[in-house]
């Protein structure tokens, strides 16, 4: 027997061959395509490890933003009560005074706003990745369950014929099984976690969106109110219980 020891990206394949057999094509073919389903593996891998970076950037961005949404959410549920726009008081119980800076208030929305405009950028770049890495991963998938039930298989049931050991063969397949193992969980979390963004965005761009759209009755609202009810001047409003 010899021994061939190929030192792939992915793991190194060791198998034997009996030399004194001739080698068939079709198991010529079927070990070529052996060692293809390893490139296709790492070439996966490769590209899953370049696209979860943007991924993880954009989760974090999403969190962010979602979190910002509560204190400007706070301000407008107050604008709307000091400037006539909603009866019911957002603080019931509460006593004494209330100051805002409106200057920050419109700031904090348009930059939240601007942020939104951003992260639809990257979101669109991670769904197109994502789309992309899908249909490679499925066409992969059918592949390799084809090619294991068919050609591979056969090597194993016609041993006789083939110049591969296919002890070592099924030594050397159970072993890229192991190491491919924990690369699938990986695939499958890349899919959850990009599901979950793609789904928190959209409900983050609608509850924003909603949020702009008071934001503008408000601002609309706000000079009348200011002339009526400045402070020296100050730039701020107060509203006294």
């Amino acid at each position: 027997m010899e021994k061939v020891v190929t030192h792939h990206p992915f793991r190194t394949i060791e198998l034997e061959y009996d030399r004194e057999k001739p080698q068939p094509d079709w198991e010529k073919e079927t070990l070529d395509n052996y060692f293809h389903m390893h490139d296709e593996v790492w070439r996966l891998k490769t590209i899953r490890e370049e696209y979860e970076p943007q991924l993880d950037r954009a989760i974090a961005w999403i969190n962010e933003l979602r979190t910002e949404l509560y204190p400007i959410e706070q301000e407008i549920d107050l604008l709307e009560l000091a400037t006539g726009l909603r009866d019911d008081n957002p603080m019931p119980g509460f006593e004494g005074s209330i100051s805002l800076q409106l200057d920050n208030f419109r700031k904090a929305t348009k930059k939240h706003n601007e942020d939104l405009i951003a992260l639809h950028t990257l979101i669109t770049q991670c769904i197109g990745e994502h789309n992309v890495f899908l249909k490679d991963y499925e066409t992969f998938d059918e592949w390799f369950e084809s090619f294991a039930s068919g050609p591979l298989h056969q090597l194993y049931m016609r041993y006789e014929d083939i110049s591969v050991h296919t002890v070592s063969l099924d030594r050397d397949h159970q072993s890229f099984l192991e190491t491919w193992s924990p690369v699938i969980q990986a695939e499958r979390d890349y899919f959850e976690r990009a599901t979950d963004a793609f789904e928190a965005y959209t409900e983050l761009a609608e509850a924003s969106e909603k949020l702009y759209r008071r934001a503008e009755k408000v601002d609309d609202s706000l000079d009348d109110f200011i002339k009526k009810n400045k402070n020296g001047g100050d730039g701020q409003w107060r509203k006294f219980p």
